[in-house]
């Protein structure tokens, strides 16, 4: 796997430019339509679809689901798709691990899996920061899909028969080889990454988040804010609930349980459904006040440490 990074010449609709950071989730809504253009232009069934996790900024293959037994490029129809990394990952890699004892946690919450699998993408060079590009798997282990050849043998692979060569590479088990979840546990628990990409994430999407329900407000479309409303409910519970205090985030709760009480009722009151809004309002633009002098010193660190990770790859480029 040492050639991982040979050949960058990939498709530019895999969604990354340079200077991207899979440590900074700043635009959920963004991730989420783009993690269905994956799923629909890898040709992957709906319940396939890769997903969107708070601190990491590129969906995932699903976390600390029944450990897949074979990766999803078995399951891609598009093949210009099938050399990105995240088709090959699956088994232990994408299951909680063992946190640390200096943690609060006896496992990885998904959270930090998904903020473990970020680092761990970065650190074995199968993304790259500086040039927002992702590593072909297909050119690490020899494939191509220009060559007809090669063509028909991973048909054949996907449809059952068996192939030495694909059925024997994990990309999962050499991540976590590579680059083992105590080692990057080292970087999330004791440098306190976790702490610092969840208050950047956190505090951009309450910026985000705040800007939508002005615009919700002053369109007063009813049917539009309920289903905003309704996204919005859920989708701040995930990535802002983390710079929430407790009594604030059983306030978003009951909000977005309120939210659905408005989509539930024939009458579709737009004062109701304004007033729950305002409220969200209310508490998103506090996180941005209280805030908004620390967003740049965070991104700072994040910034530091994708430069010191550029210095710790595993993976050699020739």
């Amino acid at each position: 796997m040492s050639n991982a990074n040979s050949n960058r010449s990939l498709p530019p609709f895999w969604g990354t430019e340079a200077g991207h950071s899979l440590l900074k989730a700043v635009d959920p809504l963004g991730l989420a339509v783009f993690a269905v253009h994956i799923g629909k232009q890898a040709g992957l069934d709906e319940s396939d679809y890769p997903r969107v996790y708070p601190w990491c900024g590129y969906p995932l293959p699903g976390l600390h689901e029944v450990a897949p037994r074979a990766p999803l490029a078995k399951k891609v129809t598009n093949l210009e798709w099938l050399g990105h990394p995240i088709f090959w990952l699956f088994g232990d890699v994408l299951m909680a691990q063992s946190a640390p004892a200096s943690s609060e946690f006896d496992t990885e919450p998904v959270m930090v899996t998904a903020l473990r699998l970020a680092l761990q993408m970065e650190i074995t060079g199968l993304f790259d920061v500086e040039n927002g590009e992702w590593a072909n798997i297909l050119d690490a282990i020899g494939l191509n899909v220009e060559d007809p050849f090669d063509v028909i043998r991973i048909k054949a692979w996907q449809n059952g028969a068996a192939d030495s060569l694909l059925d024997g590479f994990n990309l999962g088990d050499t991540i976590m080889k590579d680059v083992p979840a105590s080692m990057v546990h080292s970087i999330i628990f004791d440098a306190n990454l976790l702490g610092i990409v969840a208050s950047y994430t956190g505090t951009l999407s309450a910026f985000l988040f705040r800007s939508i329900i002005v615009t919700l407000l002053e369109g007063n479309d009813v049917e539009q804010m309920i289903s905003y409303a309704q996204l919005i409910g859920v989708m701040v519970s995930d990535f802002v609930g983390s710079v929430m205090d407790e009594n604030v985030f059983k306030r978003w709760l009951e909000l977005t349980k309120n939210v659905e009480s408005v989509s539930s009722d024939a009458r579709r009151d737009v004062g109701v459904i304004s007033g729950i809004l305002q409220e969200m309002f209310g508490i998103l633009d506090a996180i941005c006040v209280n805030n908004d002098d620390i967003v740049d010193g965070l991104y700072q660190q994040i910034q530091a440490l994708d430069d010191e990770i550029a210095n710790l790859k595993v993976f050699t480029e020739e």
